[in-house]
């Protein structure tokens, strides 16, 4: 009887989360009720209690939850050698990041929460994304100070990154297209063409920034 109320309850957790998932990235933490959560759940509001605490903690673990997905779909390091040449880390780097911020399914969700987040920040909230983000951020930063050479200084490395990061989340705008759109998905080929894209322009700047550095 104990191992099937665990799985009962486990079974009503992610019902709540799912729903939650949803509802969150429809509407945003703001307009979200539990209330809304609950019916489409199918589950009595007293188990959010139960499960998360209050609406806030259940905004965290949605989020939690939309990015381990993303992790595990598109790893941070595109699955290359820790020794392949630093070149084709940041390729694959890059890719992956693209067709992770161009999946228009599994992860919609996340794309959303993250707009909602972009246009009306939730202070409670901003640790916990950072501290999400923090992988990638400093996976990235280490390709960065490969490739800008040891000269290179924080803030060198920190510029190059936003301006890496401002380019692979315009796919979800398909800026690759004469007219930017959110609403079409960017197709196979067009992902893999803008990534290929980012890279070929990113080294060439960095190229010319290594320089300027070395000279400084």
């Amino acid at each position: 009887m104990p191992s099937r109320q665990r799985k009962d309850g486990e079974a009503t957790r992610m019902k709540i989360l799912e729903a939650a998932c949803c509802v969150f990235s429809e509407k945003g933490f703001r307009d979200a009720t539990v209330q809304e959560i609950c019916r489409r759940a199918e589950a009595n509001p007293a188990l959010i209690s139960y499960h998360f605490g209050d609406k806030a903690s259940l905004y965290e673990a949605v989020w939690r939850r939309c990015v381990r997905r993303a992790r595990e779909h598109y790893p941070v390091d595109g699955g290359v050698d820790p020794d392949a040449p630093v070149e084709e880390r940041f390729r694959a780097h890059i890719d992956t990041f693209v067709r992770c911020m161009a999946d228009s399914g599994e992860l919609s969700h996340l794309h959303r929460l993250n707009l909602f987040e972009s246009a009306s920040p939730n202070a409670f909230i901003s640790d916990v994304i950072r501290e999400l983000r923090q992988p990638h951020t400093e996976h990235l930063c280490q390709l960065l100070a490969e490739l800008l050479g040891p000269n290179a200084t924080e803030q060198d490395i920190a510029l190059c990154e936003s301006t890496v990061i401002g380019q692979c989340r315009m796919a979800r705008a398909g800026r690759g297209r004469r007219t930017p759109d959110l609403t079409t998905p960017l197709s196979s080929d067009e992902t893999e063409a803008l990534a290929e894209h980012i890279v070929q322009f990113t080294l060439a700047g960095i190229q010319a920034m290594r320089q300027r550095i070395d000279q400084r």
